[in-house]
């Protein structure tokens, strides 16, 4: 509503259009998104190439101050781009729902999908879709009424011209489109037409289609129509631009706060701005506390120290036992082992010839009671 760069009107826009599917699905108006979205795909990147050739068109290689995205520096281009016009007209009554157009019937759609609709917050979102198409319908007029038929405001600084029709050719196309996509829904001969025909095939749970209801469709228009209407009147008809109509009377000290509201996009990024300092001043302040105080000065150089000292020395003494305790009984039971066979090496043949006679009468003895089945 306040923006003054044509890209960014646009770009803004997107977010509402988004929305419009969004709660479109949400009710389960498969058809009325999926149309939305083909129609707002077309009129909006009409708009952009469109504000594209604009801004070339204003373009100054004299002043390099000089914002040539700045609409306030527009105005009167309908007689200078006789062909850029017009696509970027129609795109904008796409946009802004003028009656019969492609964004009017996906629109009307939506609207018509959140009126039906059996959940109870349907009626809610129908009146919040409705005044979002007010706001959508009169600053799509604001630019179309600022860009090209108010008084000039560039002065010498510009001079504005038509645009090569390698760039114009392809906005005459796609404006085509905008305006052919109303058969998609074919609104004179079933409301949803072939469309809701075609996703029937792909989803079973679609429900059935919309019959159309005239009487959302004039409330429709005339939301459109009153969104226009107001647009005219501030910009074409009173000759205002945003800075003017803080000085009208009565309105004025009111749409002073509001353009200021808007044009601080509504203080969120102040907001964000304001929380990220306070969360890195305090957070990050106490974080850092922390780690000087805390960790720094208790835990690294006093506990984990003193721990891991006290835990290496309980450990390395455990250690040092337990091998020194397994060595010694090694180094015992070899002592032993030793002391016993000593015993049978004496180094005396009767001790030999002992000790192999004993041997041969333990065997011999062994063979026979075998032999005999005793053992």
């Amino acid at each position: 509503i306040v923006s003054t760069d044509i890209k960014q009107i646009f770009a803004y826009s997107t977010v509402s259009q988004l929305a419009y599917m969004a709660m479109a699905l949400g009710l389960g108006g498969l058809t009325a998104a999926t149309y939305h979205i083909i129609s707002h795909a077309t009129f909006k990147a009409l708009l952009f190439l469109c504000a594209g050739a604009i801004i070339h068109a204003m373009h100054s290689h004299d002043d390099h101050d000089f914002d040539a995205q700045d609409i306030r520096n527009m105005g009167g281009l309908w007689h200078k781009m006789k062909w850029t016009k017009w696509p970027t007209i129609i795109a904008a009554a796409a946009l802004a729902g003028f009656p019969f157009t492609s964004g009017f019937w996906s629109k009307d759609a939506i609207l018509l999908t959140a009126w039906e609709s059996p959940l109870e917050v349907g009626k809610f979102l129908f009146y919040v879709a409705a005044f979002t198409a007010l706001l959508t319908a009169f600053y799509s007029a604001r630019m179309v009424f600022l860009v090209f038929f108010t008084k000039p405001r560039y002065g010498k600084k510009a001079h504005p011209h038509e645009v090569h029709w390698v760039m114009w050719a392809p906005l005459v196309a796609l404006g085509s489109f905008v305006v052919l996509e109303t058969l998609l829904f074919q609104p004179f001969f079933g409301f949803e037409g072939w469309l809701h025909t075609v996703l029937h095939h792909g989803f079973d749970n679609i429900g059935a289609a919309h019959e159309l209801n005239w009487g959302i469709a004039v409330g429709s228009m005339g939301i459109s129509l009153l969104g226009i209407g107001g647009a005219y009147v501030f910009y074409q008809w009173k000759g205002l631009i945003l800075e003017d109509i803080r000085d009208v009377k009565i309105i004025g000290p009111i749409a002073s706060g509001t353009t200021k509201f808007f044009e601080n996009r509504w203080y969120v990024d102040a907001i964000i701005y304001k929380l990220t300092d306070w969360f890195v001043k305090y957070v990050g302040g106490a974080a850092n506390w922390f780690d000087t105080q805390i960790l720094d000065e208790k835990m690294y150089s006093n506990v984990i120290p003193k721990g891991t000292l006290s835990v290496a020395g309980f450990t390395t003494f455990k250690v040092e036992r337990g091998i020194d305790l397994t060595l010694d009984q090694i180094a015992e039971k070899t002592n032993n082992s030793g002391k016993w066979l000593r015993r049978i090496q004496s180094g005396i043949t009767q001790d030999y010839m002992g000790l192999i006679v004993t041997t041969l009468a333990i065997f011999l003895s062994y063979i026979s009671l075998q032999k005999f089945g005793i053992i």
